[in-house]
């Protein structure tokens, strides 16, 4: 970021907030590291707070900004900037409001782990704080929600690469082909989409390393120098994975109510799954790759 040239759309200030609300998660969680600080706010809402800086900082905010950096590729539609503008900057405010207070309060005493609590100690106030917070959290992620409904539904096409962007999917159409590349892409630099050498390889017209089957492949090159060695079976579209997981479901959930005759169907069914999953391909004619 220090030596871009930094446009600020809604994926980049999701971006922005992960930095500082992690940053700040990371700073009180070296105070945790002083024996005498940490016995202190053991078991407090000082914990709590700190967690979820860390959470919603290093997971949530890196998961939100992926959302919208990736939805123009993988729908073909342009989210709306606008609203996700609103819904950044309610995660991010309601984030705060509803987590920051949890220090002082637990600085001032309040254990975690408990619904309720007398009016003493004076939480009440920070709780409350803490409560409106949670409501802008929530109302931001309602539109997060909402505006990638609306970008499906109703979003503007989304050009190959509306960002500028470097990396080599930006490069095919939004949403790509299923074979993504007709031609396997030759890649000359970091920056495969702003070098002229690479853009040549998956204009109209590239040749180079084109795989002649009709089946699902892919090309095997080397590790070193990228040479085209052999075309490999890709996995085929099938539900097998899907009926593995629910005869295992069905296995375990038996088992844990003693339903042994149930288990004893379902393993046979998953075993059979596996080996139907597992069993070989017939053989068919190897591709041709044209170099």
């Amino acid at each position: 970021m220090l030596l871009g040239r930094l446009v600020i759309r809604v994926p980049l200030l999701f971006v922005i907030g992960f930095v500082v609300t992690f940053v700040l998660g990371g700073v009180t969680g070296t105070m945790f590291a002083i024996t005498a600080f940490d016995q202190q706010v053991t078991d407090s809402y000082f914990v709590v707070a700190h967690f979820h800086y860390v959470l919603v900082g290093g997971a949530v905010f890196p998961m939100l900004a992926g959302i919208y950096y990736w939805l123009p590729k993988i729908t073909g539609r342009m989210y709306h900037e606008r609203l996700g503008r609103w819904a950044f900057w309610l995660v991010f405010a309601g984030m705060h409001v509803t987590f920051f207070p949890m220090h002082l309060y637990g600085l001032f005493g309040m254990p975690r782990r408990v619904y309720t609590y007398a009016g003493e100690p004076g939480w009440g106030g920070w709780n409350l704080v803490s409560t409106a917070g949670s409501y802008l959290l929530a109302l931001g992620l309602l539109l997060v929600l909402v505006g990638v409904v609306h970008a499906v539904r109703r979003g503007r096409p989304a050009p190959a690469d509306p960002w500028d962007a470097d990396s080599l999917e930006w490069a095919t159409t939004s949403p790509p082909e299923p074979y993504n590349f007709p031609v396997l892409p030759r890649v000359h630099s970091l920056h495969p989409v702003w070098d002229e050498r690479t853009a040549e390889s998956t204009g109209a017209g590239a040749t180079e390393d084109r795989i002649l089957s009709a089946g699902r492949r892919t090309l095997f090159t080397s590790e070193l120098d990228a040479r085209c060695e052999r075309a490999v079976q890709m996995p085929e579209s099938t539900l097998t994975p899907l009926v593995l997981a629910g005869a295992l479901l069905i296995f375990f959930t038996a088992l844990l109510f003693a339903w042994y005759p149930v288990a004893a169907v379902a393993m046979v069914a998953a075993i059979a799954t596996i080996a139907v999953w597992l069993w070989p391909p017939s053989a068919d004619v190897e591709p041709e790759v044209a170099a």
